[in-house]
């Protein structure tokens, strides 16, 4: 157990950024629960470019060290890649290409977007991954930011086509593994996207680290005593002006 928790800290430290970009016109909200002391689900940045900010969530399947053996490969790969193109379709395109073979029956589910700080676009792609949500200060409305894509090490000729929208003032951004929505509470009911939804309804004006602590409570109130049963990764991103 001793060396499980050591690991578990040296897999943090690798895995997770220290803290996100002091970039003045975004505030984060950050939220990681592994289930385990070591765990699959990650978050990444990237700087393609000095005005280009990379954001990735990833989730290895399964969880504890497997798991973390997975996320380690995909992290590995996103470093190799992400630096060097400004195309998310184009990362996610190389790192599946890296992790052919290397992952037995095993997967990983990612997002990943570039933000332009200059035209305030956000351009994203995806490999299986659940869809991010988008609230919207203007209208305080809530949709996903959907986009096709297989999952990582699974198909090597897989190509990510990309999408992207022009984030306003005040917007919020909220990442996502599939650990926050399929969370059951005591009568087995889940989360699901539907609850998250009405919270960024509810509560989507408040800031990042205000809203995320919002959405980790809704959570947690839903779950009631039921445990958790797989990791949980939560990244509010809010575009200030």
């Amino acid at each position: 157990t001793f060396n499980l928790r050591a690991a578990g800290r040296y897999q943090t430290r690798l895995l997770l950024p220290n803290k996100p970009p002091a970039w003045p016109e975004l505030q984060w909200g950050l939220h990681y629960a592994p289930l385990d002391h070591l765990g699959g689900d990650y978050y990444d940045i990237a700087h393609p470019d000095p005005d280009l900010l990379g954001f990735l969530i990833a989730d290895a399947s399964a969880h504890s060290i497997a798991a973390a053996m997975v996320a380690i490969m995909s992290r590995t790969a996103f470093s190799a890649v992400a630096p060097r193109y400004a195309s998310p379709g184009q990362v996610l395109t190389e790192m599946n290409a890296r992790l052919q073979g290397l992952m037995d029956e095993r997967f990983v589910t990612a997002f990943y977007a570039v933000f332009d700080r200059r035209t305030r676009v956000f351009t994203y792609a995806n490999a299986g991954h659940p869809y991010p949500l988008l609230w919207s200060a203007a209208t305080g409305g809530v949709r996903p930011l959907g986009a096709q894509g297989f999952m990582l090490g699974i198909m090597p000729e897989e190509q990510y086509r990309e999408k992207s929208v022009e984030l306003a003032p005040g917007d919020r951004l909220c990442f996502y593994t599939d650990g926050l929505i399929e969370t059951r509470n005591e009568i087995g009911e889940t989360f699901g996207t539907d609850r998250l939804r009405d919270c960024l309804v509810t509560h989507g004006a408040e800031p990042a680290e205000r809203l995320t602590r919002q959405i980790v409570k809704w959570q947690e109130t839903f779950r009631g005593t039921q445990p958790l049963t797989d990791d949980v990764t939560l990244v509010v991103a809010e575009l200030c002006g």
